[in-house]
Order: C-alpha cells, then sequence, then structure tokens
C-alpha cells in the first residue's frame, strides 16, 4: 500500500470501515511512520468527544473480521480491546515535540523534552469534534488535552477576551461557587484529556486561552484577577510557571 492509501486507511479504521488486509498493513506501518502514528493519535483524542463515532470494540473486530459486537460489553471484543490498547501505549510511548502553537513532530531519541503544549477541540451541534485551527463559533463546546512533559504538577486552563472578560474552563468555576483549587497535572507527553467539555457565553471576537502549568499551588482566585489586568499574567512566567498561550477568533 502507497503511504496515501495507508492515511486512507487510518480514516476507514476509525470509521469502522475497514477491510481486514487494510488493517494488518496500517499496524504493520504505523511504529515506522510518524505522521501516521500522530494521524492515528489524532483520531484516537477526537473518537472520545465524538459520541456517534463508533467504539473501540466495532472498530477492532471490523479490523479481524469479526462480527460487530452487540450490546455494551462483549468479552471476546474486550480482551480485543485490552491488545488494541497495549499497541496503542507501545506506539505511542516516544517523546514528541508540542503542537501549541505551533505545528505537531516527533522529537529524536535524546532530544531536550518538549515544551508544554495545549490542545482545543470544538464540539459544535452538529459534526463531529474538530481540533481549533484558529477560530471558534460562539456556541462552540470547547474540550482540550495537554501534553506535560516539564512534569508541573497543577494546570488551569481560562480565557481571556478583549474586554478582560475571564472564562474558565479547567477547573470548572460556576458562577457563585467559591473558587476551586488548580487541576492536578498529569506528567508526560500525553495527550493528556481533560475530561469535561464547556460552552461559554462570549461576547468579544478575540479570545486567548492560557493552559497555567505549575509547581506551586495556584490560586484559582488571583489567576482570576491576574487575568482580567493587563500584563496581569506577565507575572507568572517570572514565577517559574509554564504559560501556553493559543489565540483564537470568535466568528460564527
Amino acid at each position: 500500500m502507497t503511504h496515501a492509501e495507508l492515511t486512507r486507511a487510518i480514516d476507514r479504521h476509525f470509521a469502522a470501515t475497514i477491510s481486514v488486509n487494510e488493517e494488518t498493513e496500517m499496524r504493520r506501518h504505523l511504529p515506522a511512520c510518524a505522521a501516521c502514528t500522530e494521524r492515528y493519535q489524532r483520531h484516537l483524542l477526537l473518537a472520545r468527544f465524538d459520541r456517534h463515532a463508533p467504539g473501540a470494540a466495532r472498530r477492532v473486530a471490523r479490523g479481524l473480521g469479526l462480527p460487530a459486537p452487540r450490546g455494551k460489553w462483549v468479552w471476546p471484543a474486550r480482551g480485543l480491546i485490552a491488545a488494541t490498547t497495549l499497541v496503542a501505549l507501545v506506539l505511542f510511548a516516544r517523546p514528541r515535540a508540542a503542537v501549541a502553537p505551533g505545528p505537531e513532530a516527533f522529537a529524536p531519541r535524546g532530544a531536550s523534552p518538549a515544551p508544554n503544549a495545549l490542545w482545543i477541540y470544538r464540539l459544535a451541534a452538529s459534526g463531529p469534534p474538530r481540533l481549533v485551527e484558529g477560530h471558534i463559533a460562539p456556541d462552540d463546546e470547547l474540550a482540550f488535552a495537554y501534553a506535560n512533559p516539564e512534569g508541573r504538577r497543577t494546570l488551569a486552563v481560562f480565557g481571556v477576551d478583549e474586554h478582560r472578560h475571564v472564562f474558565w474552563y479547567a477547573p470548572g468555576w460556576p458562577v457563585g461557587a467559591p473558587a476551586p483549587a488548580a487541576m492536578p497535572a498529569i506528567p508526560g507527553v500525553g495527550p493528556h484529556e481533560i475530561e469535561e467539555a464547556v460552552r461559554q457565553a462570549y461576547d468579544g471576537r478575540r479570545l486567548d486561552v492560557y493552559a497555567v502549568f505549575s509547581d506551586a499551588p495556584l490560586s484559582v482566585e488571583a489567576l482570576d484577577h491576574a487575568a482580567a489586568a493587563p500584563g496581569g499574567l506577565s507575572a507568572l512566567r517570572a514565577a517559574g510557571a509554564s504559560v501556553v498561550v493559543r489565540s483564537l477568533q470568535v466568528r460564527p
């Protein structure tokens, strides 16, 4: 199979339309190809957020030429899922460079650790989840994943618009509730998914999304005040925090 055919085979695997021969060739190819491994990994992330995507049991059964599983749990398929998860761990347990704000790439062995990173996904009212490429719609639900190769202990994710309005994503902070603590950050290149998706009422046209990683205990309330003040977040970097920023446009 050509590289283009193998790329399409990855897409067909996650659509549960792949043939057994294509599945076999794809699995042989993935460990040797960084680009295809990255594509497969992106599909894995999207599948977690897409309620209508074929489940892992159905995808694996299709790739092995077995009948589609019925019901929520099927013991043979469950074993296949475990085997496939092991394959995925082997494939993805390698260092790679961050995507935010630049493009993704795998780091060579022995290279310096990649910086921390943030991925943002749009969960639109219709259609599958999509990786944010620079803009969101006002009614999009947003979901997040991150990389933490620096091994920082805590993480806070929030957005700030041109009016200095602050929108909290992780940890969630409902209006009127006490300020929560920053969430624990999982170390490693990940990607580590943040389980909750969040919809906010944006009234601006620009949104800067911040992921603040720190080893020191972070006060979410203090972060909120700093984010609302011009230049207030610059002190975080001076204090040793790792800050990833994604600048987005908000448009229909």
